[in-house]
């Protein structure tokens, strides 16, 4: 199956790649792609929190910040 990812990578690719394991980034092209799902899931992690911060956002905009309300308990 390995062979299989890695003859679908376009050969700029692939000698990027090799660049980088010659470079010492990382000791074989398994590490290396293993690093770039990783990568992959982690960026899209990220862009699903900020989606649902977003959504926080716009459906608790009508509530005071919390540092207006701790003002308006004390005056």
């Amino acid at each position: 199956m390995a062979k299989d990812i890695v003859s679908d990578i376009p050969p700029v690719l692939l000698n990027q790649l090799d660049k980088m394991i010659k470079d010492g980034l990382y000791k074989t092209r398994v590490e290396a792609i293993r690093e770039g799902i990783r990568l992959l899931v982690r960026k899209r992690e990220v862009k699903r929190l900020r989606e649902k911060i977003k959504e926080i956002k716009l459906n608790t905009k009508h509530l005071p910040n919390l540092s207006q309300a701790v003002v308006e308990q004390h005056i």
